[in-house]
């Protein structure tokens, strides 16, 4: 099994690989953090969270942003 990750960057591959077993938030948790209803521990992990994963942080803009979208 072959990784990818910048030879520049040793951290790389440990960030990759912690990142692959992090579990997302569930929606609910998302839509508490829009509405300012976690608490201060909750919301940094979700937070942090959100740093790293593109498809959690696009559904949190996409709430902050009022953007529906029908099936």
């Amino acid at each position: 099994m072959s990784h990818s990750h910048d030879k520049n960057d040793p951290g790389a591959y440990f960030r990759a690989a912690v990142e692959a077993t992090v579990e997302c938030p569930t929606d609910d948790q998302l839509g508490a953090l829009v509405e300012h209803a976690l608490d201060a521990t909750e919301a940094a992990r979700v937070g942090s969270h959100l740093d790293r994963c593109d498809a959690c942080r696009a559904i949190v803009i996409a709430a902050v942003r009022g953007d529906v979208r029908t099936p």
